[in-house]
């Protein structure tokens, strides 16, 4: 996260589901029962637009990009790139009162990209491009994600990882949320206002806790020395990156496979 958007982000605010603050911008985490704004998160802030080897494009801001590169792409019958910024901060914001708004930039040729300049408004006040940069990075921190996560893309590796299952034997979120449910003996219902943090946090927990409680006895009692051993359920939560659950650790490769390189 860059220091100003840092400086605005309170990190325990995610830990009792209390929304963000950019100047007068009041930020709500998603839920886990608010599957609109959810997909919208991922439509909205999660393309890697310095992936693309265009100079114009990489000089863009990223609310611009939005409107340029990305409303390009959007199928015949989606409400496009406005439409979907006014949805999500009208979520977001609890307001009535989220748009777009464009306006012309005087002494600029009319076919340079940057004629135009874009503003967010919410409640009557505006927010420019580059405060729509910091609002991005606050959003995707506060919903589980962030620039690097976003940022990492890489095609190759992006092809890899959804040709193999994940972590949890290629379980969808649906049978994650069944599954947390089950283990805390609790309905669905009583979870639907987690945060897509509290949620993401507690279930890694509680796996943890469920694997400690299972392995470490036959640790215990194993004859023979475990050469990994189970990790104690307060380890400290550790985000993942983007390609954690594919790639290796230069260090864990060289000892896994230490017999080619002596």
């Amino acid at each position: 996260m860059n220091q100003t958007a840092a400086s605005y982000y309170v990190e325990e605010n995610d830990i009792w589901g209390l929304p963000q603050k950019f100047k007068d911008l009041v930020l709500y985490p998603i839920t886990i029962g608010q599957v609109e704004l959810k997909t919208l998160l991922y439509k909205i802030f999660c393309h890697p637009k310095n992936y693309i080897p265009d100079a114009q494009i990489v000089r863009m801001s990223y609310l611009k990009f939005l409107v340029y590169a990305v409303q390009s792409t959007i199928k015949d019958g989606d409400e496009g790139v406005d439409g979907w910024l006014s949805t999500f901060f009208k979520g977001v914001c609890r307001t009535d009162n989220a748009v777009l708004r464009w306006e012309k930039r005087d002494g600029v040729p009319a076919s340079a990209f940057d004629s135009v300049q874009f503003f967010l408004v919410v409640n009557g006040v505006s927010y420019t491009e580059r405060d729509f940069k910091h609002i991005r990075e606050i959003v995707l921190q506060q919903n589980g994600l962030s620039i690097e996560y976003v940022e990492d893309y890489k095609p190759d590796l992006e092809e890899m990882l959804h040709a193999i299952p994940n972590e949890m034997t290629g379980a969808q979120f649906k049978d994650e949320v069944t599954t947390f449910c089950a283990l805390n003996r609790c309905l669905i219902d009583d979870i639907k206002d987690y945060t897509l943090v509290q949620f993401h946090e507690h279930f890694q927990s509680l796996l943890m806790l469920q694997t400690y409680e299972l392995c470490k006895p036959v640790e215990w009692t194993s004859p023979t020395k475990i050469k990994n051993p189970v990790p104690h359920y307060f380890t400290p939560l550790k985000r993942q990156g983007r390609y954690d659950s594919i790639l290796i650790e230069k260090d864990k490769y060289i000892q896994k496979n230490k017999a080619v390189f002596e």
